[in-house]
């Protein structure tokens, strides 16, 4: 996933205008009834982009979820307003890559929901996404990692 910024929208209360589609009437009271208010936009900004927040800055765009072979080619896009959840996008993702059943899939923890374990099952497409659980025994072993090194180290040099 990758957000593509856009033009941007100020983050401020949205602007309005009184408009009349109407003739020249005698009557007030019809007038006033041809009248309506309508959002003003700001002149080169895209209306239907979004806000998201990524780390510590704001960001007014979209986002771009792929899906890529073992050789990382690109085989499907798709592009959503920025504040979409990154999960949303996956089955259409899988629809648009026409993934063979029996094909096993790899994506990060935002995809693990049971939603997607029983779509993939339902497509008979193999699970590999990784669980939410599975990053904290990661992050386990990687801080674990230098001190396993080291000790090997010295082993084999004795």
């Amino acid at each position: 996933m990758s957000i593509t910024q856009s033009p941007r929208k100020l983050k401020t209360k949205p602007a309005y205008e009184v408009v009349s589609n109407r003739e020249e009437r005698g009557d007030e009271a019809n007038t006033q009834s041809a009248m309506r208010v309508i959002e003003v936009t700001q002149p080169g900004v895209d209306a239907e982009a979004r806000w998201v927040k990524k780390g510590d800055k704001s960001l007014f765009g979209y986002k771009q979820h792929t899906i890529v072979d073992g050789n990382g080619l690109l085989i499907a896009t798709e592009t959503a307003t920025a504040n979409c959840h990154d999960s949303k996008p996956l089955l259409d993702l899988l629809d648009k890559a026409n993934i063979q059943p029996g094909t096993r899939i790899h994506a990060d923890k935002a995809y693990c929901s049971q939603k997607h374990r029983g779509a993939l099952k339902f497509r008979a497409i193999k699970n590999g996404i990784q669980k939410k659980w599975q990053k904290i025994t990661m992050a386990y072993h990687l801080k674990r990692l230098p001190k396993l090194f080291t000790e090997r180290q010295i082993i084999t040099q004795l």
